[in-house]
C-alpha cells in the first residue's frame, strides 16, 4: 500500500517504484507492450512560491541513460524560448500555438 506523508525520503521513493514495478509485472505479465514504460513523480509543495523562495535547487543524475538518440522538444512561451536560445540548448523549441 502507498502511504501518504508530509515528508518524503529516498527509501519511500524506492519502495513506491518497486511497488509499481511489481504490480505492473503481475498485471501485464502476459502482454508484451510496444513502448518503453516510464514512471513519473509529481510532488506538490504547499505554501511554496518558487519565484520568491529558492530553497530547492539542484539536479538528479539518473542511473541509466534513457536513450542515446533521445530528442527533447521544449514547449515554452516567448520568454522561455529566448532563454533556451540564449543558453544554446541543443533542443527543439516551440510554442503551444504552433502545436494547435
Amino acid at each position: 500500500a502507498i502511504i501518504m506523508s508530509s515528508k518524503i525520503n529516498q527509501t519511500m521513493i524506492n519502495e513506491a517504484i518497486e511497488w509499481v514495478q511489481e504490480h505492473k509485472a503481475s498485471k501485464h505479465s502476459k502482454k508484451k507492450v510496444g513502448f518503453r514504460q516510464t514512471i513519473e513523480l509529481q510532488v506538490g509543495l504547499k505554501d511554496y512560491d518558487p519565484k520568491k523562495d529558492k530553497r530547492f535547487a539542484g539536479s538528479v543524475r539518473l542511473p541509466n541513460i534513457p536513450r542515446e538518440n533521445l530528442k527533447i522538444c521544449l514547449i515554452a512561451d516567448a520568454k522561455h524560448q529566448e532563454e533556451a536560445k540564449a543558453a544554446n540548448l541543443n533542443i527543439d523549441v516551440t510554442d503551444l500555438d504552433t502545436l494547435k
